[in-house]
């Protein structure tokens, strides 16, 4: 597997689980970029897997009451 296909996982992977904590938390997109001053399409690119950035992920996972953690096994 190459490096880019690994790094797609990851990018998907955490898109999918931010995306589940928002709805989980009912929040709604426009509520959660003003409160982390993130803009919204940043925010509904990173939940489709089609962008990362490490402290953008770190202050919606606080937000959310989580923590990101990357286990390799």
């Amino acid at each position: 597997m190459s490096i880019f296909n690994i790094h797609a996982a990851i990018r998907y992977e955490l898109g999918e689980q931010l995306w589940k904590m928002r709805r989980q938390k009912q929040m709604k997109l426009l509520s959660v970029s003003k409160i982390t001053h993130i803009p919204v399409n940043i925010i509904d690119r990173m939940e489709r897997g089609k962008y990362f950035s490490y402290s953008e992920c770190n202050k919606l996972a606080h937000l959310y009451g989580c923590k990101l953690k990357i286990l390799l096994e």
